[in-house]
């Protein structure tokens, strides 16, 4: 008969020590044999077990320096000889890593994709097989290679507070999300014409990598919790997929939180607690248009360059600095009206219900900048520009007119109101260069 090992806790040294001999000699009077190489009857606070460190003073566990050390010498083998290599070698590392799941969790599901999938094409386990430059299984050979030391920790028990609760939710129109009880935290994001034609499930995990990298900087260090209606979109953020889009997309999301610290948890929840996110990502707008870059780069030739595009997204920016009404990752400012204009050259594509505004802002703060809008001669912001005459008003400095939008105007969303989502659309465009 044979007992397995086992160890046992108590809360100081002296009941710890009774502890273990109570056990010892209850063994010793049961007739059993113990192993005392393998035994340790003196209490300690750090100790090996299954392969395992169980370190009772930072209550955490790890892996023991012997494990990491193998690892990374497999690693090592597998990328030096990926030229000629055989699937039960690349196994064997792999088996590794996944041995080592109970201290670094999912991460280990979702950083081995690759490795399993080319594994999975074996012709045999011993025939030798070349794996290709750029292959998607080196990029996660390389970051254990980089990051098995350093990430060798767990903590057991110990309680972290969730200090933001953020919603998202994907429709064919556009992304949306948003953190709850905070101030211009609300981010929406239009699909473009590649992203409308993904999954559902792409979608939504796109939605979550897209507010996570408009809140980044508010959220580094922080931990989260990521509320959605996709029971798929949750399981291959912890997990992955053996989709190759999807694995990108969880791929994203994990390597931006690496990179700002962020403790994200993400569940599921139904759709009708998801309301307010679902509303979002469904809202029409008349405003989701722009310019192309060629047109962009033609005007910024003659005028530029330009240095901050003040009605724009994270996607459709023109200039490395712009500003977004809603939250957006490198957006200085949610409300373009709140900065100064002044000692910038600015990129001035505004909603038609706010090109008058944007003028008097821009002549407020004394500053330079190019509009670009149709020739509206019925418009409103019309005689804010030209007199009865026509003739152009003082603060305007040059003019370009081009004949036909069609090339020049692009709407990013699908509402039919929207004259810019028309093909017939062939009002002429004016550049209108004002300096102050």
């Amino acid at each position: 008969m044979f007992l397995d090992d086992g160890w046992g806790t108590n809360m100081d040294l002296s009941s710890t020590s009774a502890d273990a001999t109570f056990v010892k000699d209850s063994l010793l009077k049961a007739g059993f044999v113990i192993n005392e190489k393998k035994s340790i009857w003196l209490p300690v606070q750090n100790i090996e077990w299954i392969g395992i460190m169980w370190n009772s003073i930072r209550y955490e566990i790890s892996i023991p320096d012997r494990r990491i050390s193998d690892c990374l010498k497999n690693i090592q083998f597998v990328m030096e000889n990926k030229n000629h290599l055989s699937a039960r070698q690349l196994a064997r590392c792999t088996g590794k890593l996944v041995s080592m799941q109970p201290v670094y969790g999912n991460l280990v599901r979702l950083m081995t994709r690759q490795l399993y999938l080319l594994i999975e094409s074996r012709c045999s386990w011993d025939e030798p097989f070349k794996i290709n430059h750029g292959h998607k299984c080196l990029e996660e050979l390389e970051f254990w290679f980089s990051n098995l030391r350093c990430r060798n920790y767990r903590k057991l028990g110990s309680y972290e507070p969730t200090h933001l609760i953020a919603y998202s939710d994907a429709s064919n129109f556009a992304a949306a999300s948003f953190i709850v009880n905070c101030i211009n935290s609300v981010h929406r994001s239009v699909w473009s014409e590649i992203e409308q034609i993904q999954s559902s499930t792409f979608r939504e995990i796109r939605a979550v990598y897209f507010g996570l990298r408009a809140y980044a900087r508010f959220l580094e260090g922080k931990s989260v919790k990521w509320l959605s209606d996709s029971q798929s979109c949750v399981h291959i953020i912890q997990a992955g997929s053996s989709k190759p889009e999807l694995q990108r997309e969880a791929m994203l999301i994990f390597q931006l939180c690496f990179d700002y610290n962020i403790d994200l948890r993400v569940d599921w929840i139904p759709r009708e607690l998801n309301q307010t996110a679902d509303s979002l990502s469904k809202m029409s707008s008349t405003d989701e248009w722009e310019v192309t870059l060629e047109f962009f780069n033609h005007v910024d030739k003659m005028w530029g360059p330009h240095d901050v595009d003040r009605f724009a997204s994270y996607n459709n920016r023109k200039t490395p600095r712009f500003n977004s009404l809603f939250a957006e990752f490198g957006s200085e400012a949610l409300d373009c009206f709140t900065q100064s204009w002044s000692n910038c050259n600015n990129w001035l594509v505004p909603p038609i219900s706010l090109v008058t505004k944007a003028v008097k802002h821009l002549l407020y703060c004394r500053g330079a900048g190019t509009l670009i809008l149709p020739k509206w001669p019925s418009a409103s912001f019309w005689p804010f520009l030209f007199d009865k005459l026509g003739h152009r008003k003082g603060f305007i400095s040059d003019i370009m007119e081009f004949e036909s939008g069609l090339n020049i105007f692009r709407y990013a969303g699908h509402s039919r109101k929207c004259v810019f989502n028309s093909l017939r659309f062939n009002s002429k465009v004016m550049a209108i260069r004002i300096v102050c």
